[in-house]
């Protein structure tokens, strides 16, 4: 499939994934953070995401690096994606990590997408929490016109992101898009 058709079959997620794409593209050799990679094929259910930013890379350049403590879905992920740096880890130890040495190389994250730790509604506070330290692990990396976006935002005002979107209220930082998907412009 090629980007656009990766885009398409994405269901509710095809808003926020175009927005990011086309905020992308106005950058070149965009670096791109994932946190969390594709676990199953063609699973559009979940978004797709390794696989559309693996799409994205091979056609427009740049540079993207996928974290999960999941060593089955690290394997899945190089089996279907060519131009992904797939690290096995727990990711908020690798974006500590990862942060060091953006700033020794005096680098910025373009996008940074989280959704690394599954959300459960009946215990939604460790999922939340988890995100809010990806963040903070890497926001030293973060500049203007950096992407932020949750995966598995609820209208109940729950989801992955809870605490993400209370900081970036916090410090002033509104949505530009708020659906299944939120996601920040710096």
């Amino acid at each position: 499939m090629n980007l656009q058709e990766l885009l398409d079959n994405n269901g509710v997620r095809k808003p926020s994934f175009e927005i990011m794409i086309d905020k992308l593209s106005k950058k070149n050799n965009p670096l791109i953070i994932e946190t969390g990679c594709v676990r199953q094929l063609n699973d559009f259910g979940a978004g797709m995401s390794t696989v559309i930013f693996d799409k994205y890379i091979e056609q427009n350049g740049g540079e993207c690096y996928s974290i999960d403590i999941n060593p089955n879905n690290i394997n899945l992920a190089k089996m279907i994606t060519k131009n992904i740096n797939l690290i096995c880890s727990d990711s908020v130890s690798y974006l500590f990590n990862k942060n060091k040495e953006l700033r020794d190389e005096n680098k910025y994250v373009d996008l940074l997408y989280l959704d690394s730790f599954d959300f459960d509604h009946n215990d939604p506070h460790p999922s939340s929490m988890h995100h809010i330290m990806e963040l903070l692990c890497i926001w030293p990396s973060c500049t203007k016109g950096t992407i932020v976006a949750v995966d598995d935002n609820f209208d109940n005002g729950s989801g992955k992101g809870t605490y993400v979107k209370q900081f970036m209220s916090n410090i002033g930082i509104n949505p530009i898009f708020d659906g299944y998907q939120i996601v920040w412009e710096l």
